[in-house]
């Protein structure tokens, strides 16, 4: 006798983990669009779901809606982090590897966020990525600053912002600058950095923090762990 298994609608899943559910509502005063990012907030003890909220670039677990989209006060189901997903990105030119993650305000992943990786870009004008998982947590990574990255007029409420270069390690062991951008915060007030300076940025509190830069030896720098290479 032949066993036919049913049809799976969604190749990213299997007849196995379509179980592995995680029950949502969307509490975000808007409509979740299909494989939009969202974080969960709390869990509902009385209907056994999770309450979720649109991404704000807070530390928590996130997770990505399915082909169809949720509106406010509306449920959904969403897939455990056990195999490799669909989500909604920002542009078409990531490419296999590139770091990408939730991003504050946004139902999409972007360069500028972290903690996952593609493993199937979009198609060009496309929107949707097949991404994994990484770990650890902690990730630190090599940039070449686009603009000057000024210091910061308090390091609690009003931190500097600028665009950077992500470099990354050739097969031949040099180092080459992409077009990749992330934004990079300071927030120590007595450091800047000129473009076209290269620097080092640790994710920290759902941000690419400032943490290492090539700057003069004559520099002066603040007790934070920002050092000179």
């Amino acid at each position: 006798m032949t066993f036919n298994p049913p049809p799976i609608l969604n190749p990213n899943r299997t007849a196995h983990d379509l179980a592995e559910r995680l029950p949502w509502k969307n509490t975000a005063g808007e409509s979740c669009p299909a494989y939009g990012v969202f974080r969960i907030d709390s869990f509902n003890e009385t209907t056994l779901h999770w309450d979720a909220k649109k991404p704000d670039g807070e530390e928590g677990l996130y997770y990505a809606n399915g082909p169809v989209p949720v509106a406010n006060t509306k449920y959904g189901g969403a897939a455990m982090w056990n195999l490799p997903r669909r989500v909604l990105v920002d542009v078409d030119t990531l490419a296999v590897g590139d770091e990408v993650g939730p991003v504050d305000g946004e139902w999409h992943m972007s360069a500028s966020g972290a903690g996952w990786r593609i493993m199937r870009p979009p198609e060009t004008g496309g929107t949707v990525a097949t991404v994994e998982r990484v770990l650890p947590a902690h990730r630190r990574i090599q940039v070449m600053m686009k603009e000057d990255l000024l210091a910061a007029v308090d390091c609690q409420t009003d931190p500097s912002t600028a665009a950077a270069y992500v470099m990354r390690r050739k097969p031949d062991g040099d180092m080459e600058t992409t077009d990749r951008e992330i934004t990079i915060v300071n927030r120590f007030q007595e450091i800047s950095v000129d473009a076209g300076t290269y620097a080092k940025a640790e994710w920290i509190d759902g941000e690419w923090q400032l943490y290492a830069a090539d700057c003069a030896t004559d520099a002066s720098f603040s007790t934070g762990d920002v050092v000179s290479e």
